[in-house]
This record gives C-alpha cells, sequence and structure tokens, in this order.
C-alpha cells in the first residue's frame, strides 16, 4: 500500500487574497459614498466668513485708494432686498445692522462704524 504525502504549504491563495481585496474595496467604497456632506450650520458659516472677508477686501480698497467704496451684500437676507456697505476712505463706515436667512437659523452682522469692521452679532 502506497501513501501519498499532502506536500501542500498553509496560506491563502492568490484568488482567496483577491476576493477579499474586492470585498474590503466594495466595503469601502459603500461608507466613503454614504458619508453626509457639510452641514447647514457649516455652510452658513462658510458664507459668513466669506462675506466678512470681502467686506475686509472693500475697506482695504478704500483706505488704499483714499475714496469711497461700497459693498453690496445680495445674500439671502431677512429683508428681502440687497444691503449696501458703505467704507470710507479714512477706514470707518456707516453702521448698518444685517440679518441673513440662513436655512435653518437667522444671522446677524454688524458692521462698526469707528473701525469699519464687520462682525457676527448676537440678535439685537
Amino acid at each position: 500500500m502506497m501513501w501519498c504525502s499532502d506536500n501542500r504549504q498553509a496560506g491563502f491563495s492568490i484568488l482567496e487574497a483577491l476576493v477579499v481585496l474586492a470585498i474590503l474595496s466594495l466595503t469601502v467604497a459603500v461608507f466613503a459614498t454614504a458619508r453626509p456632506g457639510p452641514s447647514s450650520g457649516m455652510r452658513q458659516e462658510a458664507r459668513i466668513s466669506d462675506l466678512i472677508a470681502e467686506a475686509a477686501q472693500a475697506r482695504t480698497k478704500a483706505i488704499f485708494e483714499g475714496t469711497q467704496q461700497q459693498f453690496e451684500i445680495t445674500e439671502p437676507l431677512c429683508s428681502g432686498s440687497p444691503q449696501v456697505l458703505t467704507y470710507f476712505a479714512d477706514g470707518s463706515a456707516a453702521e448698518i445692522q444685517i440679518c441673513l436667512a440662513g436655512e435653518e437659523d437667522f444671522y446677524w452682522l454688524h458692521l462698526d462704524p469707528l473701525t469699519g469692521l464687520l462682525t457676527r452679532m448676537d440678535a439685537p
């Protein structure tokens, strides 16, 4: 009687490793696309930051050129009509309070007449 010896080595075959990699890639792809995007609050904060930066540029231009500059805000406002920020050559501004209509809430901005800085504020 002859005995066959089993010369197989322990481990994974290439086919088994490829199947596992395929399953992992599909799982990662499904969960990566299912992630929620930025929240509405984060988007609103980004909009406010952009407005403040653009207003600062208008103020800088007024100081640099020595002329009055106006900056119009056309974002969704509580009043429905655009608001105009006015900056003077010395860096000061015409005081104004602006209410922005967010997706879930209202946001208030204040243009300080002495410093000319647009800042976020609590509701008046």
